[in-house]
């Protein structure tokens, strides 16, 4: 092979990676919340969120797909979550289509910390873009108020412990003694698929698989929607959401997609409970297919490791209560002796 083919083939390798470059740079994404970010509290209330695709001059691409993954905010050293399992974990990852050049979607944060959501946006011509977003929720102020409290009282359990175990041993003694003991041992201890039932009026059958479901990873769910005895694809308009039974509570959800008579995602369902999976299809012919499925979600106890740090910091507390209490007892004994002391001289 000549030098003159070499160098063609190169260059027109360059041309094409150059050409797809400047077209991936053609494109935008714009994240936002529907209501103020600041607001966001974990198990709060279910928020919108917001992915816009737009060319650099501003007007929204008419078509093409967005895939997102979510991923939960990582491991605190010190003070974990409520769902430690959760922590760092993939919470949900999905493929939209566009919608007036958007994909939005409701979900409740299931923890407190920095989360990162990556969005990759491919266009019907085949050329892709993609970028991560962070946003952060803030813990529930009364969490931080009960937190402050519990810590409080047991710097005053060691305190009042300090001040008995530092005076003759009586009958009140043993109690507060064993009421210490108890304190600080307490504070120590702190998917199936289903077919869908055919819909003989409409004529159509519905399906959701849903992969057994274990907190600490997502789960596969997977819906189709067919026409009996008729072959081939067909649109429709999909409603999908999962909301917590126990509570009775929406979680996430999806309004009108559309598909092509099947849509799958990774949800992770981070909350042991049954949770309840609902699919409403709206037909080209105005047929409306309603799918639900209970999901039984399997709980994992956190680690070790989590329990530890806030194990040794509320010890700790206590410890600092109980030299407190000590130093307040001895100078409490010095003055008195003192006082003593000064009155039998006189």
């Amino acid at each position: 092979m000549s030098l003159k083919i070499i160098a063609s083939i190169v260059l027109a390798a360059n041309l094409i990676l150059v050409d797809r470059t400047v077209h991936a740079e053609q494109f935008a994404f714009h994240f936002e919340f529907a209501q103020p970010s600041e607001g966001l509290r974990p198990q709060g209330e279910p928020a919108t969120l917001a992915l816009t695709v737009t060319a650099l001059d501003g007007r929204r691409v008419a078509e093409g797909w967005v895939a997102v993954r979510l991923d939960a905010p990582p491991p605190n050293w010190l003070f974990s979550t409520d769902f430690p399992v959760v922590e760092g974990s993939r919470l949900l990852e999905m493929r939209l289509p566009l919608i007036n050049g958007k994909v939005e979607w409701r979900q409740v944060f299931p923890i407190r910390g920095d989360y990162r959501l990556a969005a990759e946006f491919a266009s019907s011509a085949g050329v892709k873009t993609n970028k991560v977003f962070g946003f952060r929720v803030h813990e529930k102020d009364q969490k931080w108020l009960v937190l402050g409290g519990f810590a409080l009282g047991l710097f005053i359990t060691g305190v009042i412990a300090g001040r008995v175990f530092s005076a003759p041993r009586d009958g009140a003694g043993t109690l507060l003694g064993l009421w210490f003991y108890l304190i600080l041992t307490w504070s120590a201890a702190a998917g199936e698929s289903a077919w869908a039932q055919e819909d003989h009026k409409r004529n159509y059958i519905s399906k959701i698989d849903v992969a057994p479901a274990t907190v600490g990873r997502p789960a596969r769910i997977h819906w189709w929607l067919h026409p009996a005895g008729v072959n081939g694809e067909f649109s429709a308009k999909l409603t999908l959401s999962i909301t917590h039974q126990e509570k009775n509570k929406l979680i996430f959800s999806l309004e009108k997609i559309p598909v092509a008579g099947e849509f799958a995602l990774d949800y992770h369902f981070t909350d042991g409970n049954d949770h309840r999976v609902i699919a409403v299809a709206e037909t080209e012919d105005g047929a409306t297919v309603r799918q639900e499925e209970t999901v039984s979600v399997t709980a994992v106890a956190p680690s070790l490791r989590t329990k530890l740090p806030p194990l040794f910091l509320f010890l700790a507390v206590i410890a600092v209560g109980l030299l407190a209490g000590r130093w307040s007892r001895k100078a409490g004994g010095s003055k008195l002796r003192s006082a003593e002391g000064r009155r039998s001289q006189a």
